[in-house]
């Protein structure tokens, strides 16, 4: 039987970072299925999820330990284990969006956009932000990213004009992901 495990890495950003957990999930024939890792402030945070046999499990947690043992500095902790059966979340595609705001950055942005989405039942399936110098302009600018899965009433026009009514200065552009079909 197989389980999924997600783990966090987090610790002082150098070289060998991801080889050392990578080396852990090979040394029990784990399969590396997900991930999302970045440095930010000078930290390497990441999140995995990756699939091995149940009864490898206890000694992959030994590896973590003995990468943090090894790295000092550097924390490793597995967040959820399941069984493979229960761990593929159903998803409706045909309401799954793309979402890209840019803006002024201020406080208090993400905090009105989650609180938007929420409001409207809609689902944040990933969400990257970022803040950077404005060139020519002056300033930072806030860029988002996120994957959204909308509830089945959603009015994507409408969900569009609530956000950008959020303020002047945002850019924002919903896009569907739907995949051509092959007929």
């Amino acid at each position: 039987m197989q389980e999924t495990l997600i783990f966090n890495v987090i610790g002082r950003d150098e070289p060998g970072v991801v080889e050392s957990v990578s080396a852990a999930v090979q040394s029990v024939n784990g399969n590396w299925q997900s991930s999302r890792m970045t440095t930010l402030s000078g930290q390497f945070v990441g999140i995995v999820q990756i699939s091995l046999a149940r009864d490898r499990v206890a000694e992959f947690e030994e590896s973590l330990e003995r990468v943090a043992a090894t790295r000092p500095g550097v924390k490793v902790d597995v967040l959820h284990r399941s069984s493979a059966l229960d761990s593929h979340a159903t998803t409706d595609e045909e309401r799954r969006v793309h979402l890209e705001i840019i803006g002024q950055d201020r406080t208090g942005i993400v905090s009105s956009i989650s609180h938007l989405l929420a409001e409207s039942g809609v689902n944040v399936v990933e969400l990257s932000t970022d803040c950077k110098e404005a060139p020519w302009a002056g300033g930072t600018l806030f860029h988002t990213q996120a994957k959204l899965d909308l509830a089945s009433d959603t009015d994507e026009e409408r969900l569009l004009w609530n956000i950008e009514s959020l303020a002047d200065d945002l850019m924002v552009d919903l896009s569907s992901e739907r995949k051509a079909r092959l007929v």
